[in-house]
């Protein structure tokens, strides 16, 4: 009978131990306080139970801030499931900001863990509340945007190189470069001065049937040695503007010139890409002489 009660002190022992470790690791962590970019930048190691426990803690900030998800589970040492929970007879299914954020997240606080073993990434399920594949991700996010651009640019048409004033339609816009210039402005708070600045006169008129949006920083500007050179902050076209179908608006592009052009300013969308070539002489760069 002492036997049968030693031992069941040891085993009561024994969970009690295991509770108290459990109830200190959780409180040695804040997952709150955590951000994505803390992963890597405070070198965070977590054990298995840990990582499992972070699961429990982004299951339930999903379920408090009403996410549309969902329960989390480790299927095994390299997959992972989040089960969208999803109202009977709605046909929303998670958006892709939803599935970059748990992915980023969880891979990150996985490559954390001792789970990750061989740098080998690990799968990322969504399912519906059936069960049925959503979407499952076996690569990181920063993978996935890089293939996804090299997709964009080997089917990218190019709609060939034009000269200043040259109108060209371009996803449902008319762009044209009316002119240029240099300037001696300069900003306040830059780091450097450059050689010179270039004023190019913009021309946007939105001919679709939707809003667009025109922007300086949407153009990338090279020089003749296919150096890319800096969009000048000064005004205007550095931040997006909207412009409604059948508008057209004007405004500057400038730019920092090396004095070594022609210069290649070129537009792209995902399908289309469209070059402006640019003489020194255009706007008003010396050109050099041997």
């Amino acid at each position: 009978m002492k036997k049968v009660v030693i031992i069941c002190l040891l085993i009561g022992f024994m969970t009690a131990c295991s509770n108290d470790t459990k109830q200190t690791v959780e409180s040695e962590r804040d997952w709150s306080q955590i951000g994505l970019e803390d992963w890597s930048e405070e070198e965070i190691r977590l054990s298995k139970d840990e990582f499992k426990q972070y699961l429990d803690y982004l299951e339930m900030f999903q379920t408090k801030e009403n996410a549309g998800v969902l329960t989390l589970e480790l299927l095994d040492n390299e997959t992972i499931e989040a089960k969208v929970l999803q109202e009977i007879g709605s046909e929303e299914d998670i958006s892709e900001a939803q599935t970059d954020f748990l992915d980023q997240n969880l891979r990150q606080a996985y490559k954390a863990s001792t789970y990750y073993q061989n740098q080998t990434e690990p799968t990322i399920r969504f399912v519906d509340s059936e069960g049925e594949e959503i979407v499952a991700f076996n690569k990181s996010f920063e993978q996935r945007e890089k293939e996804k651009k090299e997709e964009i640019v080997a089917s990218r048409e190019d709609l060939g190189t034009f000269a200043m004033r040259e109108e060209v339609e371009i996803g449902g816009a008319n762009i044209t470069f009316t002119g240029g210039t240099t300037v001696a402005r300069r900003l306040e708070d830059e780091i450097y001065s450059p050689k010179y600045v270039v004023r190019m006169g913009l021309s946007f008129e939105n001919v679709s049937t939707l809003s667009k949006y025109a922007s300086a920083r949407a153009f990338i500007v090279e020089d003749f040695s296919r150096q890319e050179l800096d969009i000048y902050g000064l005004d205007d076209l550095v931040h997006e503007r909207k412009v409604e179908p059948g508008n057209t608006i004007h405004g500057p592009l400038y730019f920092t010139a090396s004095g070594n052009g022609p210069y290649r300013i070129t537009y792209q969308t995902d399908n289309y890409s469209v070059t402006w070539l640019i003489e020194d002489v255009e706007v008003g760069i010396p050109q050099h002489t041997n």
